[in-house]
């Protein structure tokens, strides 16, 4: 078995795990850091860019609407997200042809997370190497955040960190969790605090959902909160 090209990597080891779902895990948690908050009256996304000096930071994003209601942010690998946040969008958008109206956040992960489990138990593809953060509203009306993993299990949260530093970062923002505004300060902090380099605001993304609608910070924006 061990020289079958044709062997199956979606098996359970010995020890009832499922390596490639560690495997990718292992690569989103060693990316850059992301962290969120959620309160009463909205929730912040915020995500380090961790670019190459002659980067343009300008044209690169980590904080992203999956539509008008749902924002998302991430920590892992760039190119698997964009294959994963077009799913997601088809998600949002095939359901707004047949609702005339956008999911709930908590509709909307259930069915992308059962998207990202197929691809933990399929023969050829891999596990994405993605942790992702969604915000957005819950059929109740309440805000939202949802944490989900490469293995597509998902879990509610007020909190979220995701990345190189997370377990600082989190313990850092539980001791400040706030209103919408005290929680802008204080996932800016984390990543200052926390991301290991220097900060800039250009090296920050930024979303808010607040009102009903997800909205991502522009550069100017940032900068008047640095």
């Amino acid at each position: 078995m061990f020289l079958d090209p044709n062997k199956p990597f979606s098996v359970f080891s010995n020890k009832g795990k499922l390596s490639q779902c560690d495997n990718a895990l292992t690569a989103a948690l060693n990316a850059s850091l992301c962290v969120a908050l959620v309160s009463k009256d909205g929730a912040v996304l915020c995500s380090h860019k961790k670019l190459p000096k002659l980067a343009n930071h300008q044209t690169y994003n980590k904080v992203y609407n999956v539509c008008p209601t749902i924002g998302v942010t991430y920590a892992g690998l760039q190119p698997d997200f964009r294959v994963c946040l077009s799913l997601a969008q088809r998600i949002c958008f095939d359901y707004y042809e047949i609702y005339n109206r956008y999911p709930s956040l908590s509709v909307f992960v259930n069915e992308f997370c059962m998207t990202m489990q197929e691809y933990s138990q399929k023969g050829g593809p891999r596990p994405f190497g993605v942790y992702f953060v969604f915000s957005g509203a819950n059929k109740d009306g309440t805000v939202g955040l949802y944490k989900v993993d490469p293995s597509g299990s998902y879990k509610f949260a007020e909190s979220a960190a995701a990345g190189v530093g997370y377990e600082s970062a989190t313990n850092f923002l539980t001791r400040r969790q706030g209103v919408l505004d005290d929680n802008i300060t204080a996932c800016i902090g984390a990543i200052r605090e926390h991301a290991g380099v220097e900060i800039k605001s250009e090296d920050i993304s930024m979303g808010v959902f607040k009102n009903g609608t997800f909205h991502v910070y522009t550069l100017d924006e940032i900068e008047e909160l640095f």
